[in-house]
């Protein structure tokens, strides 16, 4: 992704990420929210400003058929697609818009977020399908590093 979806000009390390994950919010026993937990993340468009977010995020989000519509810190949110309960304590889709620096260190990549907005929460029924494929698809990924790890290994023996 070296170029802005909405404007074509070359991105910085610096840009703004539209990403889909899977997570849980973890709650105090007071109901505070304490952490946000991202199980799986996927970056679905990047920006070169968060003017050409401003623009085309709204866009995206209705080709999905979802409205924006950002979520509470209580441990029930409300579905952006058909308005039912989100459970936030257990595994959910959200959409998130953030803004982040790309760090390169010779050992590690990173993101150095400076703001992240959530955009919107999905109850299972309107993206369980969707959460299921994710999770068969990262055990997929998890088995075929583990196999390619052992490859290396008898390689190198």
């Amino acid at each position: 992704m070296n170029q802005c979806d909405h404007c074509q000009n070359e991105l910085s390390d610096r840009r703004v990420y539209l990403d889909r994950n899977v997570q849980v919010f973890c709650y105090s026993n007071e109901g505070e929210l304490v952490q946000a937990q991202a199980l799986y993340s996927d970056s679905l468009k990047h920006f070169c400003s968060v003017g050409c977010a401003d623009v085309s995020v709204p866009e995206v989000m209705d080709s999905l058929g979802l409205s924006i519509l950002p979520p509470t810190t209580n441990p029930v949110g409300t579905c952006a697609k058909c308005n039912g309960p989100v459970d936030m304590t257990a595994p959910h889709v959200a959409y998130v818009l953030m803004e982040a620096t790309k760090v390169t260190k010779p050992w590690l990549t990173h993101l150095e977020v400076h703001n992240d907005e959530y955009l919107c929460v999905v109850c299972p029924n309107c993206d369980g399908q969707l959460m299921q494929e994710e999770w068969q698809i990262a055990d997929e990924d998890e088995a075929a590093l583990s196999d390619v790890a052992s490859a290396r290994g008898k390689e190198t023996a």
